[in-house]
């Protein structure tokens, strides 16, 4: 009983912190990103979901205003949701 109530939590938990890394993932590509690119998934449609193309994708938002490592890499993962 004590076992499964602690899963439980843990798995809450999880759950939460997954959630709130989506909502800000989001954040970061609402207040940098949407304003020109209205539809996210056009531009995660066309991303390779390896190493090198994070990191491709990293630099090139370094350039196109996306100064903030941080937020930056919050965008990356949103546009890498689901891949």
């Amino acid at each position: 009983m004590m076992r499964s109530g602690i899963f439980s939590a843990v798995a809450l938990l999880a759950l939460s912190a997954s959630a709130a890394a989506q909502t800000n993932s989001k954040a970061a590509y609402d207040e940098l990103c949407l304003s020109c690119h209205k539809q996210p998934q056009r531009l995660s449609a066309r991303l390779a979901n390896t190493v090198e193309a994070r990191a491709k994708l990293d630099d090139f938002l370094v350039k196109h205003y996306a100064p903030d490592a941080e937020k930056r890499a919050a965008v990356v993962d949103f546009l890498y949701q689901g891949k």
